[in-house]
């Protein structure tokens, strides 16, 4: 099989644990892998599944003693799985789009600088809130409900559904709103803004003032590959979120 990596360390370990196990590991960005393994944290394993544009499956493998959210297995674990890595199986992630980009865990709607910014918000071509002001909004998917907008105070979501956080509001009681999967979030901010995808900073777009934008669940779906007898249940990832949380 041919296998790519990404980390932002050195990769000598599962380099070698891999070619023990007689695959390939691809070097060349002209070659298209079979699989992608992000080694890392929640951020390297976003980044992977935005190079993946979606048509490579990603294994997520936790560096050191990370506890990022996404991964089911840390390196030890992953040793004892590569006899079995052929056998992976696929799981679809949702994404957000907005301005044709996407987003597995969540948008953030910004100031251009760090500061507080005024801004509408509709809701299926209604208006919902008007003339905000704080640091922005964090719309995010059911995985991204565990990161940012969990340290907002926003809700964790167990189902197939949007969740808009307000953050750090100033005009506003701290409000979250949990969305059906096929409805529309627009925002308009009447000071320029930003929108940044998973905390990507190269990706983000510049919102001029007034600029309406649509922010919805995407058709478009990322592949994260699973393991068999390597697989966390949802609820175990919770409960090892919450066991970080409370250190």
């Amino acid at each position: 099989m041919k296998i790519k990596i990404i980390c932002k360390q050195p990769t000598s370990i599962i380099q070698e644990t891999l070619e023990q196990a007689d695959h390939e590991i691809v070097k060349s960005p002209l070659e298209t892998p079979d699989l992608l393994i992000a080694y890392g944290g929640d951020g390297t394993i976003l980044y992977a599944l935005k190079e993946s544009n979606g048509t490579i499956p990603v294994l997520p493998v936790r560096e050191g003693n990370s506890v990022g959210y996404i991964a089911d297995m840390n390196l030890e674990q992953f040793k004892q799985a590569i006899s079995s890595l052929d056998k992976f199986k696929t799981k679809e992630l949702s994404a957000l789009e907005s301005l044709e980009n996407h987003a597995v865990n969540d948008i953030i709607f910004a100031g251009t600088i760090p500061r507080s910014i005024k801004f509408n918000i509709y809701h299926n071509g209604q208006l919902l809130l008007k003339q905000v002001t704080g640091d922005g909004i964090i719309i995010s998917t059911p995985l991204g409900s565990t990161a940012y907008n969990l340290s907002a105070g926003g809700p964790i979501l167990l189902t197939k559904n949007i969740v808009m956080t307000l953050n750090n509001p100033h005009s506003h009681k701290k409000l979250s709103y949990v969305f059906p999967s096929t409805d529309l979030i627009e925002l308009q901010p009447i000071t320029k803004a930003e929108l940044i995808f998973d905390g990507r900073i190269s990706d983000k777009i510049t919102l001029q003032e007034n600029q309406k934008v649509i922010i919805r669940l995407s058709d478009k779906k990322f592949l994260l590959a699973k393991i068999p007898d390597f697989e966390e249940t949802d609820h175990q990832k919770r409960t090892r979120l919450i066991n970080r949380c409370s250190l």
